[in-house]
């Protein structure tokens, strides 16, 4: 059987609320009526057996763009912009369940990656007018005004916290460990361009622009000759994302795209799932994979929960929009949240596993 289901968002922008249900409207409304987003997923014999969740919006950016999303155990937080300029970029921040969105900091020029510790937002901005960029930290709950520390870090790239240490990624082939709360540097590692980092509970994991391959070193002080994890790739490895001893990862190529994972015990790397498009953004967590994918025109995220057997890439979707585009993914143990672009607004949603 086929089960469609259309939700709506209809909080404006300014609004006070987080967390509006996008409830149901009459089947066979317009992609775009009442700025709607649409959940059409259809459940088949070869489908999982529940329909979809409700989706529910947690805040609608009006004529933005969002550029990096983190959750923590309370909030969702994102770098959020205008749709084009150099200028009007901030750090926010919602209550997963709902409440008033804050503004953790102002930042003068286009930020790139965010990440969070137990009290600072931290995030990096590769290059402005005054110096080649760095990384800067502001408290997560805020302040009036809005407030912000500069870290360090020159031509800073993607970000990532583990074990209290915030490691900095560049683009001009170094890796910094610092104790942000005592201002302490670890030590570095010196290689090329960093596209995208990913930890686990000991580990660091990383890929170069200019090396496809997939190097580790340890996220505390120890041994800092990097390991090669996992080579031999056509293009480098990006959304890499840890769960359960195992490291999972998106190649994307003009001609085809992978899913892949190996364990950190040294096992084989194995495909996954080969997406029919690219990949937007992927995360994994307690053995549930999501990808988001933007599919001639319709946004898409999808989903593995068996990941020790391939799957099904044509599997419907758990969610989907025409007209939208869709970015950024993040997990917690019950929901998972994503960034969907429709016209000039862009929504953060959520939707229980």
């Amino acid at each position: 059987m086929t089960l469609r289901r259309t939700l709506s968002i209809a909080v404006a922008l300014g609004s006070a609320a987080c967390g509006a249900i996008l409830g149901d409207v009459p089947e066979g409304r317009a992609v775009g009526e009442d700025a709607s987003i649409r959940d059409d997923a259809s459940i088949g014999d070869d489908a999982e057996t529940s329909a979809p969740e409700p989706a529910v919006e947690i805040w609608r950016i009006e004529n933005g763009v969002v550029l990096d999303m983190a959750i923590d155990g309370t909030s969702v937080f994102w770098l959020q912009g205008p749709p084009s300029g150099e200028q009007g970029f901030a750090v926010k921040a919602c209550p997963k369940n709902g409440g008033d969105a804050r503004t953790i900091a102002t930042v003068p020029t286009r930020p790139e990656g965010l990440a969070l510790s137990d009290k600072h937002a931290f995030w990096s901005i590769s290059q402005d007018a005054q110096h080649s960029g760095g990384v800067w930290r502001a408290e997560k709950q805020g302040g009036q005004p809005p407030t912000a520390q500069f870290i360090k870090r020159e031509y800073a790239g993607p970000i990532t916290v583990a074990n209290g240490i915030l490691i900095t990624g560049t683009h001009k082939g170094s890796i910094f460990y610092d104790s942000p709360e005592d201002g302490e540097t670890h030590d570095r590692y010196s290689g090329g361009n960093v596209v995208s980092m990913g930890t686990s509970s000991s580990d660091l994991y990383w890929t170069l622009q200019e090396d496809r391959v997939i190097l580790t070193i340890p996220t505390v002080r120890g041994t800092w000759i990097a390991g090669r994890f996992a080579e031999g790739f056509s293009s480098p490895p990006s959304f890499l994302s840890f769960d359960n001893g195992v490291l999972y990862w998106a190649v994307v190529t003009n001609t085809r795209t992978t899913i892949s994972s190996k364990c950190a015990a040294g096992c084989e790397a194995k495909e996954i799932v080969t997406p029919a498009a690219g990949v937007a953004s992927l995360a994994v967590r307690n053995g549930k994979l999501y990808w988001a994918a933007n599919e001639q025109g319709v946004a898409v995220l999808r989903r593995c929960t068996d990941l020790s057997a391939r799957c099904e890439p044509t599997k419907p979707p758990v969610w989907s929009a025409a007209g939208s585009e869709i970015s950024r993914i993040a997990l917690d143990d019950t929901d998972v949240y994503f960034v969907v672009r429709r016209g000039n607004d862009t929504y953060i949603v959520k939707q229980a596993h």
